[in-house]
C-alpha cells in the first residue's frame, strides 16, 4: 500500500505513521504477534520545497479565473493574508471590523489581519456563506496549477 502512495512522499509517509502505531497497538493487545510495517522503507522527502508563483504566473490566473469566482477568492486569501493553505481552507466569515480574526492550525497563533482593500472587494462580490466552500480549488492554486 505504500509503494501505491510513492510518488506522494507526504501522504505515504503519513499513512506509514498511521498504520504502525495501529500495528504496534495490534501487538500490544495480543490481536498480532508481530508489526508488518518493521522495516518497510519510507519514502523520501523532496528538498526543493514549492515553486514559487511570479507575478506572471498570478497574472495569468487571475485572467482565467474572474472575481467572483471562488479560485479567485483563493488566490486573495492567500496572497492577502500570507497564511498556510490549511488556515485559508477553514476561513468562514471571521470579519471584524476590516480585519479577519483566525487561530492558525499549526501554531495555535490566535491573529488578526488587517483586510486589504482588494480583498474586501473579491469576499463582497464572491457569493458564498463561508468564505471557501470549495477547498479543492485552493489546494490546485497551492500546488501551482493554472
Amino acid at each position: 500500500m505504500v509503494a501505491l502512495m510513492w510518488g506522494t512522499p507526504g501522504v505515504a509517509r503519513v499513512f506509514l505513521a498511521s498504520l504502525t502505531t495501529l500495528m504496534n497497538f495490534a501487538v500490544e493487545t495480543g490481536v498480532r504477534e508481530d508489526n508488518p510495517c518493521t522495516g518497510i522503507k519510507r519514502p523520501k522527502l523532496s528538498k526543493e520545497g514549492r515553486l514559487t508563483w511570479s507575478e506572471e504566473d498570478i497574472a495569468a490566473f487571475e485572467a482565467r479565473h474572474p472575481v467572483g469566482s471562488s479560485a479567485r477568492l483563493a488566490l486573495a486569501l492567500l496572497l492577502h493574508t500570507g497564511q498556510r493553505l490549511s488556515d485559508v481552507i477553514k476561513l468562514g466569515r471571521q470579519l471584524r471590523a476590516g480585519c479577519v480574526e483566525l487561530r492558525q492550525q499549526k501554531t495555535g497563533a490566535a491573529l488578526t489581519i488587517p483586510i486589504h482593500g482588494e480583498l474586501q472587494s473579491i469576499i463582497a462580490a464572491t457569493p458564498s456563506e463561508h468564505l471557501m466552500t470549495q477547498s479543492r480549488k485552493i489546494g490546485r492554486l497551492a500546488v501551482g496549477r493554472l
